[in-house]
């Protein structure tokens, strides 16, 4: 580009969202000489897919049902189907809750009987293409708690 001061940036399409993303300017003159440079002043995100709710710090209670809603942005491929997973224990290990077709962006969500208080409980929604590649996920953004129903 020459004489630009604006450029309409086409925002890459990551396979998970990236966090801390820096975009940087260098100026040159005609003989490739640099002339200057710039950053991003922050860092920023590019969002593939967000877990809208529950987003962490709920209690909620085993048996009960919860709708989960997620926003999905561009995604490389279209998305063939969605995989919702559970941790109960800070993201160690993570269960299987439901696979749906496509990417219904919400879903009711029974939740699982506890016989005790489980407070490092997330949800991660993981979407697929035809082949089972992964196109993009995101995961409760803090803990929930699960309690044992009454």
């Amino acid at each position: 580009m020459t004489g630009t001061r604006s450029y309409n940036w086409a925002v890459p399409v990551p396979l998970r969202n990236r966090k801390d993303c820096l975009l940087k300017v260098v100026g040159f003159d005609s003989t490739g000489e640099k002339l200057a440079s710039d950053s991003s002043d922050r860092p920023f995100t590019i969002e593939v897919a967000r877990l809208v709710s529950p987003t962490g710090g709920e209690t909620l209670t085993s048996g009960d049902t919860v709708t989960m809603t997620w926003e999905t942005h561009v995604t490389r491929d279209e998305v063939a189907w969605t995989q919702v997973m559970l941790t109960r224990n800070g993201g160690a290990t993570w269960s299987n809750e439901s696979t749906l077709d496509g990417n219904p962006k919400s879903f009711n969500w029974k939740v699982p009987d506890v016989q005790e208080l489980k407070k490092r409980c997330k949800l991660r929604i993981v979407l697929k293409d035809s082949d089972g590649k992964t196109v993009g996920r995101d995961a409760s953004d803090g803990y929930f708690t699960i309690q044992p129903s009454q």
